[in-house]
């Protein structure tokens, strides 16, 4: 079996058995070339205007001390509304909430900003797997941005 593209596969029909006849553009698996690998990442929009493309930063998959490191691709003009990637959801015990909508598409609850980052010089990748991506941004007061999001609350739902 050729295919017209190099890489590796990474999923594969397991209903497929030897000597078993193909058609020409049966899909037998997938193939990814791991020399440039993408991950989606979702930003809050308090940190969005800190962010640029080509900053510097890290992955790190969950239950791993690895970091991988790689840079800022592209960062989506508009927030997401909906969530592609259930895995990530809080409905699945992700980090991202969200809430079903009406064609159980995963709506989002917070405003997120979809981030594209690129991975450098990436070996025994398990491709699907979730993590963390780490990018240093300007230096930010936590206690700060806590009294920021109280007052916008007592505002929102106050009588005033």
């Amino acid at each position: 079996i050729f295919s017209n593209i190099t890489g590796t596969i990474y999923d594969w029909d397991d209903t497929v058995i030897d000597g078993q006849a193909v058609a020409k553009d049966q899909i037998l698996g997938r193939i990814a070339d791991l020399s440039k690998i993408y991950i989606m990442s979702f930003v809050p929009e308090e940190y969005i205007s800190d962010l640029k493309v080509g900053r510097e930063g890290e992955f790190t998959f969950k239950g791993e001390v690895r970091r991988i490191k790689g840079y800022v691709e592209r960062i989506s003009p508009i927030r997401a509304t909906m969530l592609n990637y259930p895995q990530l959801s809080s409905l699945y015990h992700g980090d991202l909430p969200v809430m079903p909508g009406r064609n159980r598409e995963l709506m989002m609850v917070e405003s997120y900003y979809a981030v594209t980052i690129t991975l450098e010089n990436v070996d025994n990748l398990d491709i699907g797997r979730t993590g963390y991506s780490n990018i240093r941004l300007r230096w930010r007061s936590f206690f700060w941005d806590f009294l920021r999001k109280v007052w916008s609350l007592f505002w929102e739902e106050s009588t005033f």
